[in-house]
């Protein structure tokens, strides 16, 4: 007998991971006194990267509940959703912040 799987959650953890180290960044730009030692380069390519990375997670779990004949993870969907605000929000404080102490 074939056992089923409900859900794919093996990427939960690194998802969960991306949106801490997102939150760290954020609030590392909200508080930091000295602009000039941010680099905005890191910060987007940082922002970018997590997009990409959590992208590929949910892809890859996709295609294993369709092969496993298992059902789909919408939380894992939602952390998805999740890093791409707090990405897009780390580049808007970034530049806004930028601006202010020009």
């Amino acid at each position: 007998m074939i056992a089923e799987f409900e859900t794919i959650t093996l990427f939960r953890p690194l998802l969960i991971f991306l949106i801490v180290t997102l939150v760290g960044v954020l609030f590392f730009l909200i508080v930091i006194k000295h602009y000039r030692r941010v680099i905005g380069f890191l910060v987007a390519v940082f922002s970018v990267l997590s997009i990409t990375i959590s992208a590929l997670f949910l892809y890859r779990m996709g295609v294993l509940a369709d092969e496993l004949n298992g059902a789909g993870d919408p939380f894992s969907f939602f952390l998805f959703l999740i890093i791409a605000v707090l990405s897009m929000a780390n580049l808007a404080v970034y530049f806004i912040k930028g601006r202010s102490f020009e």
